[in-house]
């Protein structure tokens, strides 16, 4: 199971009036029902057929769903706690959809190192539009990412290609590279995942 984020709910005092000591008690920000539902929508998410074009991004978000820290309004505040997230997922009021891209992005965030791109390219290929549609503040951030190769138009991910003239978004894979003193590896393109005019920016 995921790591629950909690929220304190009161003081407990042990021990005599003027000695003892004080101890914090603390509650799963979510509910049972929550908790059974994110994980039906984890359950349903993972047989999504759409998460197997990229699939290092794949494993990677699948087993890292254990650890992962998963937020919910626990007084229909969001976040609560001042505003402060403390998970890549929180989970609000959702329908199962919601949630299931809720996890979708938050487990690609979690394992790209919060790399816009990937997320947004394995929302894409999980549930098309409108949820994986980029917003201009997601293109802002991923036209930042590095160049890929020769081509000005393409941006790399930590598991994704992109090319924003183009819309076409790729798998990334590992490519063996070679020079007169060392060789190595080095990203490489793979697989087209899919090609949409919302990608051209």
């Amino acid at each position: 199971m995921p790591t629950w984020v909690r929220h304190k709910t009161g003081t407990v005092h042990s021990g005599g009036f003027w000695t003892g000591s004080d101890t914090d008690v603390f509650a799963d920000n979510c509910s049972a029902t929550d908790k059974t539902a994110i994980q039906n929508a984890f359950n349903t998410l993972s047989k999504n057929p759409g998460l197997n074009c990229f699939p290092a991004l794949r494993d990677a978000m699948i087993s890292t769903f254990a650890t992962v820290p998963i937020d919910c309004c626990f007084d229909n505040t969001r976040p609560p706690r001042d505003g402060t997230l403390e998970a890549f997922i929180f989970v609000c009021n959702m329908t199962d959809h919601q949630i299931q891209v809720e996890l979708c992005k938050g487990l690609a965030l979690a394992v790209s190192s919060a790399d816009v791109l990937d997320a947004k390219a394995m929302v894409f290929s999980c549930f098309g539009p409108p949820d994986g549609v980029p917003s201009a503040s997601d293109f802002n951030a991923m036209v930042a990412d590095p160049q890929f190769g020769n081509n000005p138009n393409e941006r790399l991910g930590h598991f994704v290609v992109w090319n924003r003239s183009t819309g076409e978004v790729f798998n990334q894979t590992t490519v063996q590279t070679s020079g007169f003193w060392t060789g190595g590896t080095a990203p490489g393109k793979g697989n087209r995942c899919f090609v949409d005019g919302s990608w051209v920016f």
